[in-house]
């Protein structure tokens, strides 16, 4: 966890410093190394920012931080590039992909956030993730408790890197997304599907319903996502600051591939 940890301090500093490298105006900054590892510890643990150690700084200057790397899409942009690094090491294997939604409770509201019907009326968001063969996440979206997992599938393969994709690859799905749709959007994207049949719906007797094999692979991806405590729950109300978090844990899960 601590190599894990140091790798996506590295891969951040090295993106905000390329960033604000052109800063000529300005007060000049300041601890802002230990502000960025005070983030990551913030990822991990869940904790407030005013619970943060002063080991990393006040917590007004993490927050700071944290808030400026979010605006300038650093999480996001450090995730993308351990991706290409991947694919070029042939340790991606995208013949084989699912998608997948999950519901996160968000107990503040905010952004892409609605009353959840099946937890007692409860703000709550939705976040849909692709994955590949090893369950390592290529692409993610959040949506809005009440929308239908089939909604957010199109976004869903379109933020997929274009450099990594695979076309004719298998993709695994579940019963809520079989439907025409769902179906119509795939061939659109050059993917084979395989999708689980729902029992009441009519289909040709050539069309045989198979059972995936590669679909609890984005289930478990869920569950490593959900180690991080700051994304068990979601208490950012704007909607980047918590995607963007999201997209530094994506970036540790995809470094421990490397």
């Amino acid at each position: 966890m601590i190599q894990q940890d140091d790798k996506i301090f590295q891969l951040l500093l090295e993106s905000i410093e390329k960033k604000l490298s052109s800063q000529k105006m300005g007060r000049m900054r300041s601890k802002h190394i230990q502000a960025i590892k005070g983030v990551v510890y913030y990822l991990r643990t869940g904790c407030g920012f005013r619970m943060i150690p002063i080991y990393y700084g006040a917590p007004t200057t993490v927050y700071y931080w944290f808030k400026r790397m979010a605006d300038l899409g650093c999480f996001e942009e450090v995730w993308q590039e351990s991706l290409v690094k991947l694919n070029e090491n042939g340790k991606l294997k995208m013949m084989n992909q699912s998608i997948d939604c999950s519901i996160v409770k968000a107990p503040g509201g905010g952004d892409k956030t609605a009353r959840n019907p099946f937890d007692k009326g409860k703000f709550a968001t939705k976040r849909s993730i692709a994955v590949d063969e090893h369950g390592i996440p290529i692409s993610c979206v959040l949506g809005s408790a009440r929308q239908h997992d089939t909604k957010l599938f199109n976004k869903t393969i379109e933020s997929i890197n274009p450099s990594i994709k695979f076309r004719y690859a298998i993709m695994h799905l579940d019963k809520g997304y079989d439907s025409k749709y769902v179906e119509t959007a795939l061939f659109n994207h050059y993917y084979l599907p395989l999708i689980a049949r729902k029992k009441n719906r009519k289909l040709p007797s050539r069309i045989k319903m198979k059972k995936s094999k590669n679909r609890w692979v984005v289930e478990r991806t869920f569950s490593w996502i959900n180690r991080f405590n700051a994304l068990f729950l979601r208490w950012q109300r704007k909607e980047s600051h918590y995607y963007q978090l999201l997209c530094c844990a994506l970036a540790i899960i995809t470094l421990r591939f490397l």
